[in-house]
């Protein structure tokens, strides 16, 4: 796995009699917060920028951007799902809702790919869980895990539009994307095209939505990175060949400008 220090304009590296080499921090002479010889590979760095020499030597071969939506571009905590869920749940039901990057119910699932319409998801949400709220009540808390775009990535999807070809695919049902689209629109329309999972009747991490996005958009696996928070996403575009840039934290910027140059 690569390191950001690699390719760092603030690295100086050191090489021992032995020959082995070491990244030296050059800010953590004057600058609180940087390590002189950081435990590698480090991903994640808010000194980081690309050395002027890699800049000028490096040419990446990526020309695709395939980005995802939720816990990347847009804010969202999954946790208020279940919370809130507990809220209008009969306290007698032992079964409680499980929502997560990691598991869900399958209604979940088929919700996503829609298969149901918001009535069927509701009553099948309501008779499973023993929900006592009314079907408005329902899509409120079902919303509470939308928080917004998070600040600046708007004027980072405009920075990257005259280089590189963009796309969107996010795992998203017609209840969230109606709650979401007008914050979204001037995002949106940034992309060469989105992909919606409730549109397509496919989610991630399916290798045939991956599929199907190359195909129609005449897309080389290895000239396409996929960015996205949820590792059995990366999982699978791993496996078509496409590179991916696994998000961990909200620095993930500074990795794309080190797969970008």
């Amino acid at each position: 796995m690569k390191s950001l220090c690699q390719t760092c304009e603030f690295v100086r590296i050191v090489q021992n009699d032995r020959g082995s080499k070491f990244f030296q921090c050059k800010k953590s002479a004057n600058e609180e917060g940087f390590v002189k010889y950081s435990p590698q590979p480090v991903l994640n760095c808010m000194g980081y920028q690309t050395s002027k020499t890699q800049m000028k030597e490096n040419k990446s071969e990526i020309k695709n951007l395939l980005i995802d939506l939720g816990g990347v571009l847009y804010a969202i905590d999954y946790s208020r799902i279940e919370s809130g869920m507990r809220d209008i749940q009969n306290p007698t039901k032992s079964l409680s809702v499980q929502y997560s990057k990691s598991f869900q119910d399958e209604l979940f699932s088929q919700f996503e790919r829609g298969e149901i319409s918001p009535e069927v998801f509701y009553q099948g949400m309501k008779d499973k869980f023993g929900l006592e709220a009314s079907q408005g009540k329902f899509e409120e808390v079902w919303n509470s895990m939308l928080f917004g775009l998070i600040p600046g990535r708007l004027e980072l999807i405009q920075s990257l539009k005259p280089n590189y070809r963009l796309f969107l695919l996010s795992n998203t049902n017609v209840v969230h994307y109606n709650h979401l689209i007008a914050e979204c629109q001037e995002i949106f329309e940034q992309f060469n095209h989105c992909y919606f999972s409730f549109q397509m009747g496919l989610r991630k991490p399916s290798g045939e939505i991956f599929n199907r996005v190359l195909q129609e958009q005449q897309l080389e696996p290895s000239e396409t990175l996929f960015i996205e928070d949820s590792p059995q996403h990366i999982e699978t575009a791993n496996r078509l060949g496409i590179q991916t840039l696994f998000v961990q934290d909200q620095n993930w910027p500074d990795q794309l400008t080190f797969h970008l140059t």
